[in-house]
């Protein structure tokens, strides 16, 4: 989606930890080397700014309509397009449909 380095600039990635016993001695350090997926394998992030940032990335995209508090029933797979069943009750106004692109 084109949002890794704005998600970035929020997140202290590849971070390591040193634990400490009540005699003050470390007794364990993780530092994570590897990167197996191209990204580091600790990260951390403060949720209620990463979340923002994930919907303002998808905001840019008009076809996508974000939903709270929705239960999706079903969820089906064909193609390049996919489909959901929203639960009943909920929006009937507009079909569950959703076309997915490359870029994303």
């Amino acid at each position: 989606m084109g949002l890794l380095d704005r998600l970035r600039s929020e997140i202290v990635s590849g971070y390591g930890s040193e634990y400490y016993g009540p005699d003050r001695q470390r007794f364990l350090t993780v530092k994570p080397l590897t990167q197996p997926y191209g990204h580091p394998r600790r990260s951390a992030f403060r949720q209620p700014i990463f979340e923002a940032q994930l919907r303002e990335g998808l905001a840019r995209y008009p076809h996508v309509e974000t939903r709270f508090q929705c239960k999706a029933e079903g969820f089906e797979e064909f193609s390049r397009q996919g489909a959901y069943r929203p639960s009943p009750g909920r929006r009937r106004d507009r079909p569950g449909r959703s076309r997915f692109h490359d870029r994303m």
